[in-house]
């Protein structure tokens, strides 16, 4: 049975709130449960307050099918999901459509990331999509612009209209605002989350865009699961050649993008650890591919070319 009480947020309303506190100064967090207020659910997991639910039962879960924009409708999209109880890494699927830009944010345990690697163009960051449809660009991002319009929570029917939201301005891409490329093209791009606790069980994501273009994404959140390993060598070297003459095996983890479980392969995340919270140094590296050794090139802890020795 639900429990009345006094508590205090910021902003204007409790949809549009970042913080919920038991006293007025919002210096003390609220405890970590569920929270409503006129027909929308919120919940508090380490100190975070959680995405717009339109009831506590219709959180999307890990592993369910891909949910995709409201009939292309220009807006910020806010899905809370159940990750449940296992550790692990989680790998996030999103796709943006043609003739779109967008920007997915994943936020759990007090962490928060916008990049991603696509098995077309490797790691990218912050809104991704086609440079020439929806004035956002690589040099400039937004120049400063702000966008308004719709947000929506994702419910028990669909994506519910919470009202109306302000987001951006995107930065360049130099700051890490925008990756775009003409045309767009980038596939199916993976984002990590990383697990390593069982609990908070729930991570958010925001997908927002610019208010131009088709407005298509698509976002599929998978469940935790350990990282498969692979072997590397346990320092970087200065070139190929060193790479390639010695060898102090390490295990490393794989997060695919382009590759195959256990087969490394350009634009595969590396990662140290099985959850997936520490990527691999950048730089130049031995790695056993199919039984053979080959130098590999890492940057943002993504592999960006890969040559036998």
């Amino acid at each position: 049975m639900a429990t009345l009480g006094n508590y205090y947020y910021d902003g204007t309303s409790f949809g549009f709130a970042t913080v919920l506190c038991t006293d007025v100064g919002l210096l003390n967090p609220a405890p970590d449960g569920w929270y409503s207020q006129a027909g929308i659910y919120r919940q508090m997991a380490g100190g975070i307050l959680g995405g717009l639910q339109t009831c506590m039962s219709c959180i999307y879960e890990c592993d369910d099918p891909a949910v995709s924009d409201n009939a292309a409708a220009f807006g910020q999209y806010t899905l809370t999901v159940d990750l449940g109880t296992a550790l692990g890494a989680v790998l996030a699927e999103f796709t943006v459509g043609a003739n779109t830009v967008a920007r997915c944010t994943w936020t759990y345990d007090g962490l928060t990331a916008s990049e991603y690697s696509s098995p077309n163009y490797g790691y990218c960051e912050g809104a991704i999509g086609d440079e020439n449809c929806c004035g956002v660009d690589n040099a400039t991002g937004s120049a400063g612009a702000t966008y308004t319009g719709t947000a929506f929570g994702y419910g028990a029917s669909g994506w519910a209209n919470q009202g109306v939201q302000t987001w951006g301005p995107y930065a360049d891409q130099a700051s890490g605002g925008v990756g775009l490329t003409p045309g767009g093209g980038y596939g199916t791009c993976i984002m990590v989350v990383p697990k390593p606790n069982a609990t908070p069980n729930t991570a958010t994501f925001v997908v927002d865009m610019p208010n131009l273009g088709s407005n298509s994404f698509s976002l599929k959140v998978n469940c935790p699961e350990t990282l498969p390993m692979i072997e590397g060598d346990f320092l970087p070297s200065v070139d190929c050649a060193t790479a390639c003459a010695v060898f102090d095996p390490a295990v490393y983890r794989q997060a695919v993008v382009s590759g195959t479980t256990g087969v490394l392969a350009v634009n595969d995340w590396i990662f140290t650890g099985g959850a997936g919270g520490t990527h691999i140094v950048d730089g130049i590296w031995k790695f056993v591919i199919s039984g053979v050794n080959h130098c590999i090139t890492t940057a943002n802890g993504v592999v960006t070319s890969i040559t036998a020795c």
